[in-house]
């Protein structure tokens, strides 16, 4: 979403009073989850990453909305690496929710398979990146569980 199609003013105000509320109320999920899509919409990607992890470490009771945000934050930034691997944990949940952000985010399985060809491409360059490899052989078994 473009932050044309809101007015600046009214996304600064609104976040000023999340911080307010999270001040009030500094474990609640759901207020940094949505201070996180508002930094989104005023392209703020670092301070969107930092709310959606907050919230992670808080409560995963939301948890698919979480990382489906959080992928969102990393792809807008060109964090292909972050963005992967927010996916892989989206998909790691196994269930239907899980799969229908996962299916919004990469269109159809032929977008997976280009995440997985860059994400090769990346490892070609630093092949002794362990975490990198771990996810590539998780995302490779997810593409085969979703072809069956």
């Amino acid at each position: 979403m473009e932050v044309c199609d809101y007015d600046f003013e009214d996304l600064v105000n609104s976040i000023a009073l999340l911080n307010l509320s999270i001040e009030i109320k500094p474990k609640d999920v759901f207020l940094y989850l949505e201070r996180g899509k508002l930094y989104q919409k005023i392209f703020n990607y670092n301070q969107a990453i930092k709310d959606f992890e907050k919230a992670l470490t808080i409560d995963n009771c939301n948890i698919i909305d979480i990382y489906f945000n959080l992928a969102l934050a990393y792809a807008n930034k060109n964090s292909l690496f972050a963005f992967i691997k927010s996916i892989v944990e989206v998909l790691r949940l196994d269930d239907e929710d899980a799969k229908d952000h996962a299916d919004y985010i990469f269109g159809d399985v032929s977008n997976l398979e280009k995440a997985m060809f860059y994400l090769e491409e990346l490892l070609k360059r630093n092949p002794e990146h362990l975490q990198g490899r771990i996810e590539l052989n998780n995302l490779k078994q997810k593409l085969n569980k979703h072809a069956k």
